[in-house]
C-alpha cells in the first residue's frame, strides 16, 4: 500500500470515528433531557402525593420519605426510607411513605437507574 493509500484509509477512518463521536453525543442529550423529564416526573408524584401538605422541617414527627439506591451487592435495589429534620441538595421529599411504590409503577426501575447512572 502506498502512501496516498493509506493516507485515504484513515481519511475514512477518522470519518468513521468522527461521525460515531457525533452519534454518541446526541445519544447523551436524548438521555440528559429523557432524565430531566424523569425527574420532573418524580417531583410531580410527590407533590401529588402530598396532597397540598406542606412539608414542615421544623416537625421532628413528620417523616419526610426519599428514595436512594444501595449499592450493597446483597440489597442493590432501590429504597424508599425518611429523613425527619435534615434536607439534602436536589433530594425529592414525600410525605407518602409509598413514594417508592407509586414511583416505580409510574415511572419504573429502568428510568430510575437510568437517573442514577447519568443524573440530570
Amino acid at each position: 500500500m502506498n502512501i496516498d493509500e493509506k493516507i485515504k484509509e484513515l481519511e475514512e477512518k477518522q470519518e468513521e470515528i468522527l461521525k460515531e463521536i457525533e452519534k454518541l453525543k446526541m445519544e447523551k442529550g436524548e438521555i440528559k433531557r429523557e432524565n430531566l423529564i424523569t425527574y420532573q416526573q418524580l417531583k410531580d408524584i410527590a407533590l401529588r402525593l402530598n396532597d397540598g401538605q406542606k412539608i414542615e422541617w421544623n416537625n421532628k414527627e413528620q417523616k419526610k420519605y426519599f428514595i436512594y439506591y444501595n449499592f450493597n451487592k446483597q440489597l442493590s435495589k432501590f429504597i424508599c426510607d425518611y429523613e425527619k429534620i435534615a434536607k439534602s441538595l436536589n433530594t425529592i421529599y414525600c410525605l407518602d411513605e409509598n413514594f417508592l411504590n407509586v414511583v416505580l409503577e409510574e415511572i419504573g426501575e429502568e428510568k430510575l437507574n437510568q437517573l442514577l447512572k447519568w443524573g440530570i
